[in-house]
């Protein structure tokens, strides 16, 4: 599994899908996509959304049940499938944009959008996630395992 390298062509390219304060992903990209709305009390939150999403997503791990390392419909439609992206095995390259959408005056509330886009597209239906072994036992050629996080770079 690689370590996510930040892209800033795909960080316009999030942006870009972030500024129309989308609600779901339309799916149809070359890149992988993950999205995520949400409300805070706090006008000035833009910068701890990343944050805020980015522990979201990790913590959908912590619900999977899957008994299985491939990608099936069962997974690709549940909670889960906005995590699986950052862990796809041969996704290298990360960049997200984060927008705020408004507010509910009612609810005294203040929308964000987050929207990241990955290379290489994972949540492949019947691809694995990930190769199963020890970590870095598959690096790609021309790339190191890093000790300390177990990934290829």
């Amino acid at each position: 599994m690689r370590k996510l390298k930040w892209d800033s062509s795909l960080a316009a390219s999030a942006q870009n899908v972030a500024n129309d304060c989308p609600e779901s992903s339309l799916g149809d990209s070359l890149l992988g996509e993950n999205i995520y709305s949400n409300y805070t009390e706090f006008s000035n939150a833009l910068d701890d959304m990343g944050v805020e999403t980015a522990k979201m997503w990790k913590s959908m791990f912590k619900d999977y049940k899957g008994t299985s390392i491939k990608m099936n419909e069962a997974t690709l439609t549940s909670r889960t499938a906005r995590a699986t992206q950052m862990a796809w095995a041969t996704t290298e390259f990360i960049g997200c944009g984060v927008k705020k959408c408004g507010s509910d005056p009612f609810l005294q509330v203040y929308k964000f959008s987050v929207v990241c886009h990955y290379r290489e597209k994972g949540n492949i239906l019947n691809s694995n996630i990930y190769e199963e072994g020890a970590a870095c036992s598959a690096c790609p050629i021309l790339t190191l395992c890093e000790a300390d996080s177990g990934l290829c770079v």
